[in-house]
């Protein structure tokens, strides 16, 4: 018995040394708590940027004034880009879905929360 445990102490000690040196996993940062559009926008913008294969996206007129021309970017740099446009701008480059009529059946429906567009419309 005392070979035994001694046998068995080893393997757990080497198998306590080997767990130490495993990285521990870290928060792949998919959850964010933001606040404010132009903190929510620039946030969306860099992983635009930092984007390596795809991005899926839907978006209001209002962000694709800043938004519209990285989604671009991305779509010219090989990145397969798909956009619902909750709105009437419209893009080149990324795939694009028209949801116009939802966006503005959304916005009925939140009653004003969503708020309006104050510029021209990008065309």
């Amino acid at each position: 018995m005392k070979e035994l445990r001694e046998r068995f102490n080893a393997d757990l000690a080497a198998a306590e040394t080997a767990l130490e040196q495993v990285p521990a996993e870290q928060e792949p940062g998919l959850v964010w708590s933001l606040a404010g559009r132009d903190a929510i926008v620039q946030a969306i913008g860099r992983t635009i940027e930092n984007a390596q294969r795809t991005i899926f996206a839907g978006l209001w007129d209002e962000e694709l004034d800043k938004l519209g021309p990285l989604l671009e970017a991305a779509s010219a740099r090989g990145i397969d880009s798909h956009v619902a446009i909750y709105g009437n701008q419209t893009l080149t480059g990324p795939h694009t879905h028209d949801l116009a009529e939802c966006g503005a059946s959304a916005r009925l429906r939140l009653s004003g929360r969503r708020p309006r567009r104050r510029r021209g419309r990008r065309h």
